[in-house]
């Protein structure tokens, strides 16, 4: 269940928490149209795609495992106090980069109030202490 839009600290535009795809976030990589993983074949699928923003976009809307969703979206939606007049993102982070990098890092962490505000990883709170 989203809330009611509030404005995004950046571009003053309003957006509910969670904020759905395609909808106009800044750096957004999905589209409405873009395939939601519900399975672990789904899953299989989106990881198999050639194509890097394609993978993006289907890690940012993914939903097959309905405990991390719920965890996610319920965090998007009771907020910080800190933030609690800014929408979350609350939907799942992908990474960016080059096809092929010499250095590849890979990591899991919280993001309670990080990522899963801004939708960008790393953003250096204290979520993953």
């Amino acid at each position: 269940m989203a809330l009611p839009e509030s404005p995004h600290p950046a571009t003053g535009q309003p957006f509910p928490s969670p904020v759905p795809p395609g909808t106009g976030w800044p750096g957004d990589p999905a589209t409405s149209a873009t395939p939601v993983a519900r399975t672990a074949a789904d899953v299989r699928r989106t990881a198999a795609s050639a194509d890097l923003r394609e993978l993006a976009a289907g890690v940012s809307v993914c939903r097959a495992c309905p405990r991390l969703v719920r965890w996610r979206e319920d965090v998007a939606e009771q907020k910080r106090a800190a933030f609690s007049q800014e929408p979350y993102w609350g939907r799942p982070i992908a990474g960016w980069g080059a096809s092929e990098p010499s250095v590849l890092i890979v990591g899991l962490a919280p993001a309670a109030h990080g990522g899963n505000r801004t939708g960008r990883i790393f953003t250096v709170d204290r979520s993953g202490d």
